[in-house]
């Protein structure tokens, strides 16, 4: 569940820097001022392990790191009224399967990338019918419209980080898995496989208008590309990595949790990838079985 990702991605941070359940570490400075707290728990503490790492353990009692509520230990998020579009998928309804975003000042959009099932198919053929679509939203909460295929059959699992490249472009760095090398999409109206483009209702693919679309190249489960319209090429491929969840560091140095339970680290998306730290999934501080992780840093660093 949601919850067991979120503390997949604590704990997979904490395993790096700490030993033992109640450490925590501040990283190049990153900590929590007043102006991060929503709330205070109506709970006691004794670590911030009690504050359910979503808050910090302060005389006693957890202050809550915003969005999340004091109710009573910081586990409960804050939400408000959502209008009844938004995300992905819903017109025209097709089934799609998670969604990573990242914003570019160039359009001011916010660009998602998103598994979605090829041939009006339902979700139980991710395994086969999976390709990597791009849509664009004006707000990061949608509504998302499609404006093409990025990788076709298969893959799945997107994961999209950006990265300030020397010369001031923006590369955008796609993580999934499966290689995008087979084009065959199982149509679910006809039962007969086919194949082609996967998606029958969007507009063409373009890098821009105006500006002709080169054909996205499949064979790695990286993808690299200057602009989010593509064309995204193939980088060296990932290690052995289940639903991929990278991050970028400030620094430059970018991370990834893969199978939910191995970080590693590069210092350029090519290569080589330093395996970091195997993550404990039997730890006695957050028990459960884990995956599809997010990896992210919190207000504490």
């Amino acid at each position: 569940g949601s919850c067991r990702r979120l503390l997949l991605v604590f704990f997979a941070l904490l395993a790096i820097f700490t030993s033992n359940c109640a450490g925590l570490l501040s990283l190049d400075g990153v900590s929590a001022d007043a102006s991060s707290f929503a709330s205070s728990g109506s709970g006691s503490c004794l670590t911030n392990w009690d504050c359910t790492l979503n808050g910090r353990c302060v005389s006693g009692k957890c202050q809550c790191f915003k969005p999340w509520h004091g109710t009573p230990n910081c586990e409960a998020l804050v939400f408000g009224e959502a209008p009844s579009v938004r995300g992905y998928g819903m017109y025209p309804n097709v089934t799609s399967w998670g969604g990573s975003v990242a914003y570019w000042d160039q359009d001011r959009m916010y660009h998602m990338f998103v598994a979605e099932m090829a041939g009006h198919c339902p979700l139980s053929t991710w395994q086969f019918n999976s390709v990597v679509v791009h849509a664009v939203a004006e707000a990061p909460e949608g509504p998302f419209v499609a404006k093409g295929t990025v990788l076709t059959t298969w893959s799945h699992n997107p994961a999209i980080i950006t990265q300030r490249q020397s010369d001031g472009t923006l590369l955008w760095i796609l993580f999934h898995i499966g290689n995008a090398d087979s084009g065959v999409i199982k149509n679910c109206t006809t039962t007969t496989a086919t194949a082609g483009t996967p998606r029958d209702v969007v507009q063409p693919y373009i890098t821009n208008p105006g500006v002709a679309m080169e054909t996205t190249v499949a064979g790695s489960t990286l993808h690299v590309s200057k602009s989010p319209y593509g064309p995204f090429v193939p980088a060296p491929p990932l290690p052995s990595c289940n639903n991929p969840a990278p991050w970028l560091h400030s620094n430059g140095t970018i991370y990834l949790v893969c199978d939910g339970f191995e970080l590693y680290r590069t210092e350029h998306y090519t290569g080589p990838w330093i395996h970091v730290a195997s993550i404990r999934a039997d730890s006695p501080c957050v028990p459960g079985n884990y995956e599809d992780p997010f990896l992210f840093i919190d207000p504490q660093g």
